[in-house]
């Protein structure tokens, strides 16, 4: 089963408010990770495989 994490959830990891990721996602063009908005709900849902490669792809390695 897919590890799915809400907004809520997704801002507590990040420690950026809820909001911040609401402008991610309606920004042209969109920022952040990708994300699933159910139809029946209209909530959004981020899927764990999808943040972790975001965080991956904003990592840095810096060689000493």
């Amino acid at each position: 089963m897919v590890k799915m994490l809400s907004t809520g959830e997704l801002a507590q990891r990040f420690k950026m408010s809820k909001g911040t990721l609401c402008n991610w996602r309606t920004a042209k063009p969109k920022k952040g990770p990708r994300y699933i908005k159910r139809k029946d709900t209209g909530r959004v849902y981020y899927r764990l495989d999808d943040v972790e490669a975001y965080e991956q792809e904003q990592t840095e390695f810096i060689e000493i």
